[in-house]
C-alpha cells in the first residue's frame, strides 16, 4: 500500500507598458497577463490481497485569481508573490478508480487450466463553467460533470492442462502405444591398469566396461486396431487446444447544469456510484430533485450516455499432428443517447431523445457462397424477394395487424424497411425466412476460420519430390451497419404510417453490408528438393450492400488466381571494376515471378422494379519478375519488371496497359 501527495504552483504575468514617442497628454494603461494556479493531486494504492489490487488518483486544477478586487477590477500593485499559497478556486477536477482481479482459479484442480483477469476503471470530471455566460437572464448555467467506466474481463482457457487433469492425455497415449516405462540405468565399473612401456616409466589407464552394460532405454507397449481406433477418436475429441475470450463495456454520461461546486479534496455527488464512475442513470434525476441543476428554461446543451460492448474470442484446434484450425470472432455495439434534459421546478423533462451507434459482427455466407450468379441472376437475390411475404406477414402478426389469406398485410408492403432487412439477411444467409430472428441485430458472432496442413510430406514418394508442401484455406466474413438512429416518427406515434402506408421502422438505416472472403479459397506452397518455390492460390470474395434509402442492393464480387515462382541460384560470382578497382562479389541470386488474374464486377439490382445492372468492373491481368542479388551485408541489387493490363467491363472505360521496370 502506498499513499502520495504532489503540488504545483505555476504563476506567469505579463506586464506591456505603452510609451508615447510625444507627449500628446495620453494616459494609457498598461496591459497585464496573468495566469495563476494552483494543481495538486494524491493517489492511494491499496492491495487488500495478492490478486486484488486498487487504486485511486485525483488531480486539481484551481485556478487563484487574488488580482481582481471585489468590483471585478484589476489590482494593479498585486505582484507575482502576493498571497503566494492562495490555492484559488476549482477549474477542472479528475479523479479515478482502478480495480484489477486475477481470479484465483490455479488453486481449484479442476479450474486451473483458465487464466482470467477483471479489472474496472471508473473516471469522474467536474468542469467549471464559461465565465462569460455564468449568468443568463438571472439564471446560473451550471457547470458540467461525466464519468464512465470500462469494464474488462480476460480468459485463457488451455484445453491441454485440463485433459492432462483429467487424465484423458495419459488414456489416449496408453491407448495408442504410447505409455513407455524405463529401465533403471545400470552402475558403470572401471578397471584401472598401470602399465609400464618399453622407454620407461609411464601410467597408462585403461577402462573396460562391462559387456553386461546398456544404455537406458524406453519400451513402448504395443496397442491393438481397436485400442489404436479408440486412441484415435480420443485424439480427435480433444483437438480442442486453446480457446482466448476478451470482452470490454464501456459506458459513460455527460451532465451540464451541474450548480454544486467541488470539494478540496474531491467529491462523491450527485452520488458516491455516479462519482466513482458507475453508469447511473438515475443520477440526474436525484441532482434535479435537490436543485442541483439549472432552471434555465431554454438550457440546450443536451444529456449524453454512451454505451459501448466488444467482445472477441480466438482459439486453436489440432485434430492431426499435422493439420491446424485456428478461428476466431467479434462483435461490437455502440450507442449514444442524446436528450435534452431541463428541470423547472418539480418537473423534470427528457426531450427528444436522440439514439446513434455501429453495429458490427462476424458472420458466415458460406450457404450461399457458390451460387452461380451472374449480372442476370442471382439465386440469393431472388430468394431476398421471395422471402418478404413470410417476413411480412410474421410482423403483422407480432404486431397484431389483420393478415390476409393471401398478399402483404396492411402496413407490411414490399418495401417497408423492416420487411425488407430481414428478407435481406435471410436471403443472403440462406435460412428460413419463417424461423429468423426478427432483429437487425445478432448476439453471438459466427467464427471465422484459417486451416493449414503439412502433413504430405511423410509420404515417402511426395518427399521424394518435394522438400515442404503445405495446403491453406481461410474464411472470414462479416455483418455491418455503419450506422443506426432511432426514428423520431415512432416516438411520437408507434402506430405512424408513410406516405407509401407502410409502417415506420423503430431504426433508421442508411445501409446494412456483408463481406465475405476467401483469402485463400485454397493455396498449395511447394518447395521441391532442387530449392524451387512454387505457390498457387485461388481467392474469392464478395460485398453485398443494401441502400435502405432507395430500396436498392449492391454486388460487388471477384476472383483471382495466382502462379508465383520462385528460384535461388546459389554463390553466383560477379565480378565489377570501378575506377580500376576490380571487386568480386559472391552471392545468392533470388529470382521471383508473380502472375495473377482478377476479376471485378458490381451490379446494382433493384428492389422495386427488379432490375440488374452492371456499373462497373475489370479484369486485371498481372505479371511481376524480380531479381535480388546481395551486394554486400547493406547493399543490395535489385531489377525489376511489372507489367499490367486491365480490360474494364463497361463500353465507357478503355483498356488501360501500366509497365514498370
Amino acid at each position: 500500500s502506498s499513499i502520495s501527495v504532489n503540488s504545483n504552483i505555476n504563476r506567469r504575468f505579463n506586464n506591456l507598458n505603452f510609451r508615447e514617442l510625444e507627449d500628446y497628454g495620453l494616459s494609457i494603461p498598461p496591459l497585464q497577463n496573468r495566469n495563476y494556479t494552483f494543481d495538486w493531486g494524491y493517489s492511494v494504492n491499496y492491495n487488500p490481497t495478492k490478486s486484488i489490487k486498487t487504486s485511486f488518483a485525483i488531480t486539481h486544477n484551481r485556478s487563484v485569481r487574488n488580482y481582481l478586487l471585489p468590483d471585478g477590477s484589476t489590482n494593479f500593485n498585486s505582484n507575482l508573490w502576493s498571497d503566494f499559497f492562495s490555492i484559488g478556486e476549482p477549474l477542472v477536477h479528475n479523479q479515478n478508480l482502478n480495480v484489477s482481479y486475477n481470479l484465483p482459479l490455479k488453486k481449484i484442480p479442476i479450474l486451473s487450466f483458465i487464466d482470467a483477469n477483471y479489472v474496472f476503471n471508473g473516471t469522474y470530471q467536474w468542469q467549471k463553467r464559461s465565465e462569460a455566460l455564468a449568468d443568463v437572464g438571472g439564471f446560473d448555467l451550471g457547470n458540467s460533470i461525466q464519468n464512465s467506466n470500462s469494464h474488462q474481463l480476460n480468459a485463457n482457457f488451455d484445453m491441454r492442462k485440463l485433459y492432462k487433469e483429467l487424465g484423458i492425455t495419459q488414456l489416449k497415449n496408453s491407448l495408442l502405444g504410447k505409455s513407455k516405462r524405463k529401465r533403471k540405468k545400470k552402475s558403470k565399473k572401471k578397471k584401472v591398469v598401470k602399465k609400464e612401456d618399453e622407454e620407461g616409466k609411464k601410467e597408462v589407464a585403461g577402462k573396460k566396461e562391462q559387456k553386461t552394460k546398456k544404455k537406458q532405454q524406453k519400451i513402448y507397449t504395443q496397442a491393438s486396431a481397436g485400442e489404436k481406433f479408440l486412441g484415435n477418436v480420443i485424439g480427435v475429441l480433444t483437438s480442442f487446444q486453446s480457446l482466448k475470450v476478451n470482452y470490454r463495456q464501456n459506458n459513460g454520461i455527460m451532465l451540464p447544469g451541474y450548480l454544486k461546486s467541488v470539494g478540496f479534496l474531491g467529491s462523491m455527488q450527485p452520488n458516491p456510484a455516479f462519482a466513482l464512475g458507475w453508469n447511473d442513470d438515475n443520477a440526474r434525476y436525484e441532482a434535479a430533485k435537490r436543485g442541483w441543476l439549472t432552471q434555465y428554461p431554454d438550457f440546450n446543451q443536451p444529456y449524453l450516455n454512451t454505451f459501448t460492448e466488444e467482445l472477441s474470442f480466438q482459439g486453436t484446434i489440432k485434430p492431426l499432428k499435422a493439420l491446424t484450425v485456428t478461428f476466431k470472432g467479434q462483435k461490437s455495439y455502440m450507442e449514444n443517447l442524446s436528450e435534452q434534459f431541463n428541470a423547472v421546478g418539480n418537473q423534470f423533462n427528457a426531450l427528444l431523445p436522440s439514439t446513434m451507434g455501429n453495429y458490427s459482427i462476424s458472420y458466415a455466407m458460406i450457404n450461399t457462397a457458390f451460387e452461380n450468379v451472374t449480372d442476370k441472376n442471382s439465386p440469393a437475390f431472388n430468394r431476398m424477394l421471395d422471402n418478404r411475404l413470410t417476413i411480412a406477414r410474421r410482423l403483422a402478426r407480432e404486431r397484431g395487424v389483420a393478415v390476409p389469406a393471401t398478399g402483404y398485410p396492411d402496413g407490411y408492403g414490399p418495401l417497408q424497411t423492416e420487411v425488407v432487412m430481414y428478407s435481406f439477411l435471410t436471403g443472403y444467409n440462406k435460412i428460413d425466412a419463417g424461423k429468423t430472428t426478427l432483429s437487425p441485430f445478432r448476439n453471438l458472432p459466427i467464427p471465422n476460420w484459417r486451416i493449414k496442413f503439412s502433413g504430405l510430406t511423410r509420404y515417402k514418394w511426395i518427399k521424394k519430390v518435394f522438400k515442404n508442401l503445405s495446403i491453406e484455406h481461410s474464411y472470414k466474413s462479416d455483418y455491418t451497419i455503419n450506422q443506426f438512429t432511432n426514428n423520431l416518427q415512432t416516438f411520437q406515434d408507434p402506430n405512424a404510417k408513410d406516405a407509401a402506408g407502410n409502417y415506420y421502422s423503430s431504426y433508421v438505416m442508411d445501409n446494412m453490408t456483408l463481406t465475405e472472403a476467401f483469402n485463400p479459397l485454397v493455396k498449395v506452397n511447394m518447395e521441391l528438393n532442387n530449392s524451387l518455390r512454387l505457390d498457387v492460390s485461388m481467392k474469392k470474395d464478395r460485398s453485398i450492400s443494401l441502400n435502405l434509402n432507395n430500396y436498392t442492393l449492391s454486388e460487388v464480387s471477384g476472383k483471382e488466381y495466382t502462379l508465383g515462382l520462385g528460384y535461388r541460384l546459389k554463390d553466383i560470382s560477379f565480378p565489377l571494376s570501378i575506377a580500376g578497382h576490380r571487386f568480386d562479389f559472391s552471392s545468392d541470386v533470388i529470382l521471383k515471378i508473380n502472375a495473377s488474374v482478377r476479376n471485378n464486377i458490381t451490379v446494382i439490382r433493384g428492389l422495386s422494379d427488379n432490375s440488374n445492372q452492371i456499373t462497373a468492373g475489370q479484369t486485371m491481368y498481372n505479371l511481376k519478375f524480380s531479381a535480388d542479388y546481395a551486394l554486400t551485408k547493406y547493399l543490395s541489387a535489385i531489377a525489376f519488371y511489372n507489367h499490367s493490363y486491365s480490360k474494364f467491363a463497361i463500353s465507357t472505360n478503355y483498356p488501360f496497359t501500366n509497365i514498370r521496370g
